[in-house]
């Protein structure tokens, strides 16, 4: 995560958020932060972590796979015809 003690606020250009494929709503361009680097986080301008987790609903035909060592893909395969 950036540092909240240094991080620097700036407005992107349309550009920029096109580019990100960001959506445009009403509410304009948005404030977006850059990591800077001070003391509080050995001059990398990032300070903490954020976990990014994936869900997925298990069956019992998908826990099946698990146990039996199936690839991804055919637990992929079974996930979408429970879909």
């Amino acid at each position: 995560m950036l540092c909240t003690s240094c991080r620097q606020a700036y407005n992107p250009s349309a550009n920029e958020l096109a580019e990100l494929r960001f959506p445009l709503d009403h509410t304009g361009i948005p404030t977006l932060y850059r990591p800077v680097g001070c003391n509080h986080c050995a001059r990398t301008g990032y300070r903490g972590r954020m976990a990014l987790h994936e869900v997925m609903r298990v069956t019992e035909e998908i826990e099946r796979l698990g146990v039996a060592r199936a690839t991804a893909e055919e637990i992929s395969r079974q996930q979408s015809r429970t879909a």
